[in-house]
């Protein structure tokens, strides 16, 4: 019995688990996202189910060259339960931006249900100007929709963004829809726009 509810955990996470930054050995994953003050494109090669390596673009609004980024997701621990799974995430990198190396560190902590779902999200970018972004996140599922079915999700986001002596901070409502492999999110609050879309395989 204990063995049929920890199957029916995994099954049940198989497509929820396309929104981390390391999903199942062999899994490539690509991710853009774009908002009002920077453009991220991703893509990762899950090397093993707790490890990705991958190549990350962003060019942020206040800096006038990109990054270049070679990055290492982990996934350092994580809990099954037989209705919710919680993770913790280190990502690493080094990356080259104007001809210059900046180093880069994040973090990512999660929890969900079929239900209900929170996250935690900080990273430092050592660019020419130094750059933190945080990021903390609730969302609830209107619904509890069947394993190849539409995931609709209403996610409440608020995001710090420091670069050098500037920061801003602002609160975005968020839509994500997700089906099989493929993710997207959209929101706005009229002065900030926000939009993401990933797909693995």
């Amino acid at each position: 019995m204990r063995f049929l509810m920890s199957l029916f955990a995994l099954l049940s996470w198989t497509s929820l688990v396309v929104a981390n930054p390391v999903i199942y050995q062999g899994g490539r994953m690509i991710d853009t996202v774009v908002d009002s003050n920077s453009t991220d494109i991703q893509w990762f090669y899950s090397l093993t189910s707790r490890q990705a390596v991958g190549y990350r673009h962003m060019q942020f609004a206040s800096a006038p060259k990109p990054l270049h980024l070679a990055q290492v997701n982990l996934l350092a621990k994580r809990w099954n339960k037989p209705d919710s799974q919680a993770n913790i995430y280190v990502m690493t990198g080094i990356g080259v931006q104007d001809e210059t190396l900046s180093p880069y560190l994040g973090a990512e902590t999660d929890w969900e249900s079929r239900r209900f779902y929170i996250a935690g999200i900080a990273e430092q970018f050592w660019t020419d100007t130094p750059s933190t972004k945080l990021k903390l996140r609730a969302g609830v599922a209107p619904y509890v929709a069947e394993l190849d079915s539409l995931h609709t999700w209403f996610i409440l986001q608020a995001t710090q963004m420091s670069a050098g002596e500037e920061s801003e901070q602002w609160v975005l409502p968020m839509i994500r829809l997700f089906k099989g492999n493929v993710l997207t999110e959209f929101g706005s609050n009229g002065n900030v726009h926000f939009m993401s879309f990933r797909v693995h395989f």
